[in-house]
Formats: C-alpha cells, structure tokens, sequence
C-alpha cells in the first residue's frame, strides 16, 4: 500500500509534516508528488495498484492537474466516487450544491447586475449594506471586500474581477463568531474558533490567525456534516459563521483543508484520522480487488 501525496512544499509545509508522520507511523509508504516540478507527463504511466491512496494537500492548479492524471478508478481517496476528482467545474458550483442540499449557507446573491436598481434590489434582499462581497478562489481573505455604498460596491466588484473571478454578494453578519469544523469521513471530529482581527472584518486575513478550541456543539458539528455530505468528498474544513442571536450559517466547505490549524490548537490527531479513515477503505477496496 502506498500513499501517494500530491503538494507544492512551498506551502503548508507543517499539514504536509503532520500527514507523512502519520502515514509513516503506520508502516505505509508515503510517496509525495511535487506537482509544480514534476513531469506530470509521467503521472499516467505511474504503476498503481489496488489500494493505494491520493490526497492532493493543496489547491493550485498544477496540484489539481496532477491529481487528476494520477486517479485511478481502484484508488482510494476521500472523493466518494473517483471520477468526482472532475466535478469542480465552475466557481460557486459547491456552494449552490449546498444550497440544493437545503445547507443553511451564509444568505447570497449568486453574481452582480449591471443595472444599479437590480443591484439595489439584491442589496435589500441580503439586508442592507454594508455587503460582503466575495471572489471565488483565494485564501486568507484575500478575496473578500466590504461596500457600505453602491459606488463603493461597484468599485470593489470591479477590482475583483479584473482577475477573471466570479463575483457573489454575502449578507454581513455582524459580530459573527467564525468556527473552522474538520469532517472526516463524513463525521465532525474537531472545531477551532478563529478570533477577530484588528481593524478588520474578516477573521482568516493572515496566514497565522489567533484561534481557540471550540468546545463541541452537536448543532453546529451537525450543519458541518450536512455541508460536508452535500459535495463530492467525505471530508473538509467547515467554515462556519455564528451570529449574534446564535443562528449558524455555512460560509464554505474546504477541500483540502488546512487541518494543521485545528490539530496544532486542539491537539486532536486529525492526520491520525485521515490516515486511518483512509487506510480502512483501501482495505475495503484490496478485498474487491481479490475476491
């Protein structure tokens, strides 16, 4: 059995240590791909056997690419089905997949009209301003603006999408409190709060965030189950927002995720999980594979 790790070490270096500790510890052979040097025109040729792993621990694109030229329908990963490596074909597609899955998601407004009544009247839906307005793709914020005014709310979407990405509007919750609830194997097994960070609205704009444990909230680790269940893979960091009067609403399911937050705050050896979750359903496949 051989885990096969698809990364870019340049980043996440500690999630990438925690994994291989794990797989190591169990006498499995950890086999990282660094997809940004590799030859990913070898990646087809790879010899995989029945009951080999793949996890892809990061989102670039040339991470993707490589995972998806490594998958093999007998391959064991956290994708329910193999094929579903290709399912992410649009931005947004996972969060109106929750939204399907009757997930209760943070309320929006899928995308921005031109005509400034129509804007207005997404504005209102959503609550008033000020507006949150998200980008797909990004990390530690980097996509998410705040208007307090239609011209301001123009300005911010036009400096979004002079990167080509799709542009939603988000209901501003004040004073939410941000909670990050790892799933493995469709099952919430851990939960860190993310704590707010001076002068801005946003809790994760920084790569090293001040977070806390999240004591266990059956509610709360329930709606990270449900948002987890209604995409393509069994497990996922949960990023959950709590308002003032308690109502939780699901902000977006992280696949991977960076699960280093959670294990180093906690303690809790979710590398141990997924390896373990993991391992199980390799051996499932192995006993296909030989009866």
């Amino acid at each position: 059995m051989k885990f096969y790790c698809v990364v870019d070490k340049t980043k996440g270096w500690h999630t990438f240590s925690l994994l291989e500790n794990s797989v190591k510890a169990r006498s499995i052979s950890w086999v990282p791909i660094e997809a940004k040097e590799i030859d990913v025109s070898t990646l087809v040729n790879v010899e995989i056997e029945p009951g080999d792993i793949l996890y892809r621990l990061g989102s670039d694109d040339e991470l993707k690419f490589a995972e998806a030229l490594l998958m093999r329908d007998y391959m064991t990963s956290f994708y329910r089905n193999p094929n579903d490596v290709f399912a992410r074909s649009f931005n947004w597609g996972s969060t109106i997949r929750m939204l399907r899955a009757g997930v209760a998601i943070v309320p929006t407004q899928f995308g921005v009209a031109e005509n400034d009544d129509d804007i207005m009247r997404s504005v209102e839906i959503l609550g008033g301003f000020p507006v949150v307005i998200k980008s797909s793709g990004g990390s530690y914020g980097s996509g998410v603006r705040m208007a307090n005014s239609l011209d301001e709310l123009r300005r911010q979407v036009n400096e979004l999408e002079q990167n080509n990405q799709r542009v939603v509007l988000r209901q501003f919750i004040a004073n939410a409190r941000h909670v990050r609830c790892v799933v493995v194997g469709d099952k919430a097994v851990d939960a860190i709060e993310l704590l707010p960070v001076e002068g801005d609205f946003r809790t994760n704009a920084t790569d090293k965030p001040q977070m806390r444990p999240f004591a266990r909230d059956d509610k709360i680790f329930a709606l990270a189950e449900k948002a987890v269940k209604a995409g393509v893979t069994e497990f996922g960091g949960v990023d959950i927002l709590i308002s003032e009067d308690g109502t939780a609403y699901v902000t977006e399911v992280n696949f991977p995720c960076h699960f280093g937050w959670n294990q180093m705050c906690t303690g809790a050896d979710i590398s141990g999980m997924m390896t373990d979750y993991l391992v199980s359903k390799a051996k499932q496949v192995l006993q296909t594979h030989t009866h």
